[in-house]
């Protein structure tokens, strides 16, 4: 792989999926070897700058965060999932909240976005982080693992005690079908943590139009994907290994995993 910005600039409006608030993104070419970097409001009115790097994500319930010097950029999964997916190593990103907005609730629209205006390939290579020996991760019965591998592919497998049963997926690096198979799944939640969410502060700007949520016997969302919900959980694996800020090369899989673990491995391959 080598590295990559956009043709131009995008633009694109929305609201944070936990604080509600309003938020306009503008993605824009970067120089090559600069990586992803946010440019985010902080509470004074001033432009931070928060690199899309494993060091600085902090702990968060239910979504990503990273935070460099007060700046902070919450739930950029979505969009660095997408970023990663096509092959965009070099980006600039600004934000006039420090959250990225949810738009559908998946990648799509950014992959959409970005599609249109096309990608600069550049002829430097894009570093990369090889996996050569197992790595794994666990906590409260789930985990993610790092296993050698010749290619790029990532594997996710989430349980629960109702209807939906197990879900399993597997995605090898591929641009196309990123957009195809990966980048439409939504997040979701389930309806009876709705409650629960808003208390703790999150959830405010979750709609059925732009997360899947689910019911005690069945969804209350039309789905895009039988199994919707374990290609969400891959979108999100991809998005979080994606602060590792190269390249990757190995089997990355997810079982019942979320943000917290994620990040672990993340800050594991970040050092080796």
């Amino acid at each position: 792989m080598n590295r990559a910005t956009l043709n131009s600039p995008i633009t694109l409006n929305g609201v944070g999926i936990h604080s509600g608030h309003p938020c306009q993104i503008q993605l824009s070419p970067a120089p090559i070897g600069s990586g992803i970097a946010f440019f985010t409001p902080g509470s004074d009115g001033s432009m931070g700058n928060v690199p899309a790097q494993a060091k600085y994500v902090v702990p968060q319930a239910r979504a990503t965060l990273i935070q460099k010097n007060g700046y902070r950029i919450l739930t950029p999964e979505h969009l660095l999932a997408a970023l990663f997916g096509l092959g965009v190593s070099d980006a600039t990103i600004t934000l006039t909240s420090p959250e990225v907005p949810i738009l559908d609730g998946s990648a799509l629209p950014f992959t959409d976005a970005i599609s249109a205006v096309g990608i600069l390939k550049s002829d430097t290579p894009w570093t990369s982080t090889a996996i050569l020996k197992p790595l794994i991760r666990s906590e409260n019965g789930a985990s993610v693992l790092a296993l050698p591998d010749s290619g790029l592919r990532f594997s996710m497998i989430v349980e629960y005690d109702n209807f939906i049963g197990t879900q399993s997926v597997t995605w090898d690096y591929d641009h196309a079908s990123f957009i195809q198979d990966v980048a439409p799944a939504r997040t979701y939640g389930f309806k009876s943590e709705i409650d629960q969410l808003i208390a703790a502060g999150l959830g405010k700007g979750g709609t059925l139009d732009n997360a899947v949520v689910i019911g005690d016997s069945d969804y209350l969302s039309t789905l895009r994907f039988p199994d919707e919900l374990v290609r969400h959980k891959l979108l999100d694996l991809i998005g979080d290994l994606s602060l590792t800020g190269t390249f990757l090369q190995g089997h990355f899989i997810g079982i019942r995993s979320g943000h917290s673990l994620n990040r672990l491995m993340a800050e594991v391959i970040s050092q080796l």
